[in-house]
């Protein structure tokens, strides 16, 4: 969510010729505009910095394993289930359902990664899924196409792959 927040005023402090001082203000009208709160100019400062080292981070292998192993054995799980459907399934390539499913995938996957989730489509074991739901994953993570509220949708996967078994 910090890097979310952080997104929405960040680029305030990357007009040429400013002073932080004057970007620091932007940001805290735009802030004001967005979420109806007015906050001092110290904290745009103090933000500004520590949003951008904890959201630029790099996609390093550590990362994503530290990441992945916040997730327990059954969301793990839901996952390879999910990758799974999408290389088992022929008829699923290319439509909305294979979309939503990644979709479902990247958002629990950002419930335990927050920001570095943006770094899964880089992971080799989803890059067949991704490959063959057509999915841009610059396109998605540049509109922020995944900030909602539907991550509690997850476990549909397994109910998915269930019926699927048994047809």
């Amino acid at each position: 969510m910090l890097c979310h927040d952080v997104r929405r005023f960040s680029l305030c402090f990357h007009h040429p010729g400013c002073s932080e001082q004057t970007s620091a203000s932007i940001a805290s009208v735009q802030y004001h505009m967005v979420f109806g709160k007015k906050l001092p100019l110290h904290i745009f400062l103090a933000y500004k910095g520590y949003g951008k080292q904890i959201c630029e981070q790099s996609c390093s292998r550590d990362a994503l394993l530290i990441c992945r192993n916040a997730m327990s054995s059954e969301e793990q799980l839901q996952e390879q289930v999910g990758i799974f459907l999408i290389l088992s399934f022929v008829d699923i390539s290319g439509s909305l359902s294979c979309i939503s499913l990644l979709f479902q995938l990247i958002r629990l996957r950002g419930d335990y990664c927050g920001d570095l989730a943006r770094c899964t489509c880089g992971e080799s074991r989803w890059e067949i899924p991704i490959v063959r739901c057509s999915f841009d994953c610059e396109q998605t993570w540049g509109k922020d196409a995944l900030d909602t509220d539907s991550a509690q949708k997850a476990p549909v996967i397994a109910v998915f792959f269930l019926i699927h078994m048994f047809m």
